[in-house]
């Protein structure tokens, strides 16, 4: 699936598989998941010196995004089977 993405996400091959690891860490519990995530700091952790309380929530304007990319990718994919069998538009 990554090679797949890589090939139709019309951004470049590496570009493309990296974009399609990024999507998948949520459903894979992998750590860079949280490069998309939006934190804000809320106050300074008392019981820890130097630590702060941060509010992680999604990271509305990457998901569209991404949400966007994936949609093209799954048009073009689709749009190059219809060529292939002979019944595109």
């Amino acid at each position: 699936m990554t090679a797949r993405f890589g090939a139709y996400a019309l951004v470049g091959a590496g570009i493309g598989r990296a974009i399609y690891r990024l999507m998948s860490a949520y459903a894979h519990g992998k750590q860079w998941k949280g490069s998309t995530s939006k934190f804000e700091v809320v106050k300074d952790a008392v019981a820890v010196k130097g630590g702060r309380i941060v509010k992680v929530s999604a990271n509305d304007d990457m998901s569209i995004w991404l949400s966007a990319l994936a949609m093209r990718v799954g048009t073009v994919a689709l749009e190059e089977l219809e060529r292939y069998y002979g019944i595109g538009h």
